[in-house]
């Protein structure tokens, strides 16, 4: 009896988990729009660039990581990760720290070398495809 009241709340969880998942990705892909549009102005002024933007993309950028990140807290709480799913979150993490240091390090100097403006331009593309895999796999 005390299994099978364990089985049905860890069920009941990871259904309202997956009745969360829908909504938590219209506002990481509603979090993802100011990022890239803050981004894009950002190349578009040179340097420095206009601090109200830098901070709004900032901000935004590290509240998308900190939303998927306690995601997937949220979700190893309910049942283990597969092997794809580990792959995922691996991915994902590694794309938005790089972003993130890529950025940071632009910020602090325009004259870095080629290779980290290169990979800060199509970093947050691979946040983007990463944490879209991400979500399909928690969704599924």
């Amino acid at each position: 009896m005390l299994i099978a009241n364990q089985q049905s709340m860890n069920s009941s969880a990871k259904g309202e988990d997956m009745l969360n998942i829908s909504q938590k990705s219209l506002i990481i892909g509603a979090l993802f729009i100011p990022t890239m549009i803050t981004g894009y102005k950002m190349a578009q002024g040179g340097h420095p660039p206009n601090s109200f933007l830098l901070t709004i993309h900032k901000l935004t950028s590290v509240a998308n990581l900190i939303l998927l990140d306690r995601m997937v807290y949220q979700r190893h709480k309910i049942t283990p990760f597969d092997a794809n799913e580990k792959a995922a979150i691996l991915t994902m993490n590694a794309c938005f720290i790089g972003t993130i240091v890529t950025g940071a390090l632009m910020t602090v100097n325009a004259d870095m070398p080629k290779s980290v403006h290169v990979a800060h331009r199509y970093g947050p593309w691979l946040s983007i495809l990463s944490s879209g895999v991400l979500l399909y796999l928690f969704g599924r």
